[in-house]
C-alpha cells in the first residue's frame, strides 16, 4: 500500500506484491514536541514464506538466509521513522490470525524531524520525501501541530486506464479478497489532553486522538465502486475514497492539513 495515501496509481500491484500486512502506527506527542511512536505489525503467511523466497531466490543458500527478519525490520523502522529516533522496547507478538509479528516503541525528541509514510512496505532505506507527512509544530500552551498529506502525483497525460467490464471487476474481487483478508493500514497520534480545535474529521470521544488514516482492504474490496477506483489506477483515487465515508476506510484527501490545537 505504498503510495495510498498520496497516489492510488498501481495501487493493485503494489498491494499483491506487498501480500497481506496489519500495521498501526501511533504517536504519542507531547506539548514540547517529543514524543514515541508505538508501530504493531504482523505480516501473513504469505509475506514470510515471500521472505524465504526471496533469500533464496538470491541465491543465500539456507544457512545464510535471514534467520530473523522481523528484528532486521525492526532496525530499519529505527532508521527510517527519521532524525534522532531511538528504539525503547520491543516484543515479538501473534496475532488472532496466527500471523507472526512485533510491537516496537521509539522515542523521539522532535516530532518535526519525523519520516512518517504509513503504508509504506519499503524494508529498506528512508521512504522518499513525496511519500512521507510533513509536520509542522510549535510548542506552548496550547501547543499547534499540522500533519500535511502528500500531494497526489502528477497524472501521466495522454494516458487513461481502461475501464474493466463490471465481470471482470466481480472476478477480481474474488480473487483478490482472500489474499488480502486481514489486511489493514493505520495511523493516529494520541495527545496528553483533549484536544482545544482541530479540523480532522477523526477524532476520538475523550478528543485526546486524531486518526489520521485507517483502511480496511476488505471493506474497500466489499464496495463495488471502491473496488473500481482501485483498478482505474487514477492519482485522484484516494481523494474520491476519502470522499465516500466508507465503513472502516477513514482517509484524508492528498494534499490536505491536518490542524490540532491542544
Amino acid at each position: 500500500m505504498k503510495r495510498i495515501m498520496g497516489g492510488g496509481v498501481l495501487l493493485l500491484a503494489a498491494l499483491l506484491a506487498a501480500g497481506c500486512v496489519e500495521s498501526t502506527t501511533l504517536i504519542d506527542l507531547e506539548r514540547d514536541g517529543s514524543g514515541t511512536i508505538t508501530v504493531r505489525e504482523f505480516f501473513s503467511p504469505q509475506v514470510t514464506q515471500g521472505m524465504a523466497g526471496m533469500a533464496a531466490m538470491g541465491g543465500l543458500a539456507e544457512d545464510e538466509a535471514p534467520k530473523d527478519f522481523i528484528g532486521d525490520l525492526i532496525k530499519q523502522r529505527t532508521t527510517q521513522l527519521g532524525e534522532g529516533v531511538t528504539l525503547a522496547g520491543e516484543e515479538r507478538l501473534t496475532n488472532e490470525r496466527g500471523w507472526q509479528g512485533y510491537r516496537a516503541r521509539f522515542a523521539f525528541e522532535d516530532v518535526r524531524r519525523l519520516r512518517i509514510a504509513p503504508g509504506s512496505m519499503d524494508a529498506e532505506g528512508a521512504p522518499d520525501e513525496d511519500e512521507t507527512l510533513r509536520i509542522t509544530f510549535e510548542p506552548g500552551t496550547p501547543a499547534r501541530l499540522a500533519v500535511r498529506f502528500p500531494d497526489a502525483p502528477p497524472d501521466e497525460e495522454g494516458e487513461e486506464a481502461p475501464e474493466a467490464p463490471e465481470a471482470m471487476d466481480e472476478m477480481m474481487m474474488q480473487m483478490m479478497r482472500p489474499m488480502l483478508q486481514g489486511m489493514r493500514i493505520a495511523a493516529l497520534i494520541r495527545f496528553p489532553n483533549a484536544i482545544e480545535e482541530t479540523n480532522s474529521r477523526y477524532v476520538s470521544e475523550d478528543r485526546r486522538t486524531v486518526t489520521l488514516m485507517d483502511v480496511a482492504m476488505e471493506q474497500v474490496l466489499a464496495n463495488p465502486e471502491a473496488f473500481r477506483l482501485l483498478q482505474s489506477q487514477s492519482p485522484d483515487t484516494p481523494a474520491r475514497l476519502a470522499e465516500m465515508n466508507i465503513e472502516g476506510v477513514r482517509l484524508e484527501a492528498p494534499g490536505h492539513t491536518v490542524d490540532v490545537r491542544f
